[in-house]
């Protein structure tokens, strides 16, 4: 058995300048800006695309519920589950993207 992650939500805090991604207050991981091997820009967006991380497996294990759901189900059933989950997965994309 894997060891499961820590719990999300997680978010970003840019704080003396490094970017943290952070869960109840505690540090997960850190983007440093100034690395040569990357931008600025881009550690920060690094940074929120980890901090999407858990949201963005549920959208994707949600998505795959839905997407095995049984033709013998109830079409509207179904049909609310997609919305469901595409204003999931919007939601996320967006977070992850810095929208």
């Amino acid at each position: 058995m894997s060891a499961q992650h820590t719990p999300g939500p997680w978010a970003v805090d840019k704080d003396c300048d490094l970017i943290i991604v952070d869960h109840e207050g505690g540090s997960l991981g850190e983007m440093t800006p100034g690395n040569p091997a990357v931008s600025d820009e881009q550690a920060v967006a690094n940074a929120r695309l980890v901090a999407a991380a858990p949201e963005l497996l549920k959208a994707l294990k949600e998505a795959l519920g839905v997407i095995r759901m049984s033709s013998a189900e109830d079409d509207t059933e179904i049909e609310a589950a997609i919305r469901r989950v595409e204003k999931q997965c919007k939601v996320v994309i967006a977070k992850a993207e810095g929208r």
